[in-house]
């Protein structure tokens, strides 16, 4: 604008010029805003704009399986199968063990850990901690470091010794599946669904191509109105136009549903359908699951719950209402549940390591503690009578998530236990019951007994204003005891 008032002359005389040079900055600019967006862990990243092709084609040609087959075949001697629902605290899954028609659906032989953490308060680190116990440093390079964990994690390792490992995910970004392979098949459920059986594969692949073109259309229309109109095109972390559904993926399901939500509808659908065994090797397999995320739009048997969600209030309103959250996580749950139903039909439930866990708990929600009681906690866990509340950090109930783990030949009913557990403790645990080692951060579950050998951290994100997109700083905070108590929740050196 200072340009054109002080060269008015000179900028007259060439209009082409100008023109050309005001083009080049949008085009350079929406290049800009796209590559932000394909980097960024947000949830409203089309996981297609990361996987243009299958990125394990060298293990698939090893095994001898396509990918379809990768993630509906299970091996007849042992598997192991971890499932990761987002954002499903413990205590939601107490809740619903008071509905006797969901507490009959829950397979044998599962220990429910109540006294779970996370190491992060999302999926952006949550995820990985998971596959490789880490936890990243302060002002380290994110993307550069998660491929470098990653080249050490379960299925990685795993793969290594001949196992068939394979991660399903809605979200790719956080397992750096675009950064190449590590001897295993990483597939986000947009690129995965045309895989399953041909009824889907049309409509999965148009609903793929709707949601990137949506997300196209609305950057570039939010770059082409004038500024001060653009606070009604996007504000908050949420594009205010309307959003156009496709037609669902599954026959009857309801528009209305979101389509984080739809796809995991008909992926789990498709998996059940699908599922099958065979003599090969050992199979590792992750399913993450959009679970009770917000914004939550369905009920507990899978139906639209009638909320729009379209709006941000809408998203809030989800977000603080307990209940929303509960019936979401029941219809993942079951989902869960029915697959793993399949599998003892098919004779190899009994011959696998199964985890039902959560990446972190529901912002906004807080622990119901009245179910602490059911049954009671186990005295040696509690925090003290008398504890310092000034020094307790706030908002605990985002960092206690599901944690259910059903042992090989285990068929007992459900057992309950307090013992102090955290997410990265998966590893260990996955690698000591298969008798193999390997060296990680955290420990066994199985190995708990009185005490823990590694302490208990959750890192908080700082918010700090020099992370950007790329770096991230920590507060480390150490839970002693019993993690559903604000309490157990202090600061650490």
């Amino acid at each position: 604008m200072l340009l054109a008032l002080w060269q008015r002359s000179p900028l007259q005389r060439a209009p082409g010029l100008v023109l050309v040079s005001a083009l080049l900055v949008h085009v350079v600019g929406t290049a800009s805003s796209l590559a932000g967006a394909a980097d960024s862990p947000g949830d409203a990243t089309p996981a297609s704009f990361l996987e243009k092709a299958p990125r394990a084609g060298k293990a698939s040609e090893r095994d001898g399986l396509d990918l379809r087959e990768r993630f509906t075949v299970y091996s007849r001697t042992s598997n192991v199968v971890v499932f990761v629902l987002d954002a499903v605290p413990s205590d939601f899954f107490a809740e619903l063990l008071e509905d006797e028609s969901f507490a009959e659906r829950v397979p044998p032989g599962f220990t429910y850990f109540r006294n779970a953490v996370s190491m992060y308060p999302g999926t952006i680190f949550s995820l990985q901690s998971i596959l490789t116990s880490r936890a990243i440093g302060n002002g380290m390079k994110r993307r550069r470091w998660e491929v470098r964990q990653m080249r050490q994690s379960v299925p990685t390792r795993l793969a290594a010794r001949g196992y068939v490992a394979s991660l399903l995910t809605n979200t790719p970004f956080h397992l750096t599946c675009d950064r190449g392979t590590f001897g295993y098949a990483c597939q986000s459920h947009a690129a995965f669904l045309p895989h399953l059986a041909a009824s889907l594969t049309s409509e999965a692949a148009d609903w793929d191509l709707e949601d990137d073109l949506r997300t196209v259309w609305n950057v570039t229309f939010f770059r082409l109105v004038p500024h001060l109109v653009k606070p009604w095109v996007y504000n908050g972390g949420s594009w205010r136009l309307p959003v156009v559904r496709p037609p669902g993926l599954e026959a009857g399901s309801d528009p209305e549903v979101w389509f984080r939500s739809q796809r995991d509808l008909a992926l789990m659908h498709g998996l059940i359908r699908e599922a099958s065994t065979r003599e090969m090797p050992p199979t590792f397999k992750l399913i993450h699951l959009f679970g009770a995320h917000h914004p939550s739009s369905l009920d507990r048997d899978c139906s639209w719950n009638g909320r729009k969600n379209t709006a941000r209030s809408a998203k809030l309103g989800a977000v603080r209402a307990s209940s929303i959250g509960v019936d979401a996580a029941g219809c993942s749950l079951s989902l869960v549940f029915e697959l793993l139903a399949k599998l003892d039909a098919l004779g190899v439930y009994d011959d696998s390591l199964v985890f039902v866990v959560a990446d972190h708990g529901r912002p906004a929600t807080p622990i119901d503690l009245r179910l602490a009681e059911r049954p009671p906690i186990d005295p040696r866990w509690l925090p003290p009578d008398t504890p310092d509340p000034t020094t307790a950090v706030p908002d605990s109930h985002q960092r206690v998530p599901l944690f259910l783990v059903k042992r090989p030949s285990a068929r007992h009913p459900l057992a309950f236990s307090d013992v102090p557990v955290s997410l990265c403790d998966v590893p260990h645990s996955i690698f000591g019951e298969l008798g193999l080692t390997a060296k990680f951060d955290c420990e066994s579950i199985f190995e708990i007994a009185d005490h823990r050998r590694t302490p208990r951290y959750f890192y908080k994100d700082r918010g700090d204003s020099r992370k950007g997109r790329r770096r991230h700083w920590f507060d480390r905070i150490a839970i002693e005891t019993h993690s559903w108590f604000a309490s157990s929740w202090q600061p650490a050196p």
